[in-house]
């Protein structure tokens, strides 16, 4: 009889310790979700993206490289750079087509790699940018807005192109041309750019209907 009572005495304070390591245990759990936690934040929060710093320094001569993603298109088109034409006026953002090249708004093509531009801080070029189709049916197009990389020398940078809310057509065996232009201005900072385009193929039943709604935006 003594016995049992002893061991009903003990009970409370077996539950009572019980009850301390419970606590211990959700404690330990808790800190270690915790601190597994924190570390996946430092991972994934801005601070750790946006650790790495781009320095730039000004350059007397910045290389600008154009690059053009075709999509919905023909495999055999390719984006070329002419300089404009020499014998007759221009106007930037002049845009057209035609089979007679010798007619066209542009002379020869870009000295270099055929991709570039190579311009001073401060300064602007117009060229043209040409499309030959030598398919047998038209082809209509949009251009996505442009990307340019580093983005933090893209401060300074103006692209007078054709990414600007238009649908393009070029006809069959004819050559598409349009007078663009690139500036820097004074301050620009870096001494190259990587810019790019997604050249977007449509059907000629979206050119309509986008032309019919850009008609009716006009209006209004």
């Amino acid at each position: 009889m003594k016995a049992s009572q002893g061991i009903i005495q003990n009970r409370p304070m077996f539950k009572v310790s019980l009850f301390k390591v419970l606590l211990a245990l959700i404690f330990y759990v808790n800190c270690g979700f915790e601190s597994d936690n924190s570390q996946d934040h430092s991972k994934e929060s801005p601070e750790g993206r946006n650790s790495k710093t781009i320095s730039l320094t000004k350059s007397d001569k910045v290389n600008i490289k154009l690059v053009w993603d075709f999509k919905n298109l023909p495999s055999n088109l390719k984006m070329e750079l002419y300089e404009p034409p020499s014998q007759r006026p221009f106007s930037l953002w002049e845009t057209g087509s035609g089979k007679d090249e010798s007619k066209l708004a542009f002379s020869k093509p870009i000295i270099g790699d055929g991709k570039s531009i190579i311009l001073n801080p401060g300064t602007k070029k117009q060229f043209v940018l040409v499309i030959r189709n030598p398919n047998e049916e038209t082809l209509h197009f949009f251009a996505a807005p442009h990307r340019a990389e580093p983005e933090e020398a893209s401060l300074g940078f103006k692209f007078k192109c054709l990414c600007i809310n238009h649908a393009f057509t070029i006809p069959p065996k004819e050559t598409w041309y349009r007078i663009v232009e690139l500036k820097l201005s004074d301050g620009f900072l870096g001494d190259s750019l990587l810019v790019s385009h997604s050249i977007i193929g449509i059907p000629k039943e979206r050119v309509k209907d986008f032309q019919k709604s850009a008609s009716s935006d006009h209006e209004h």
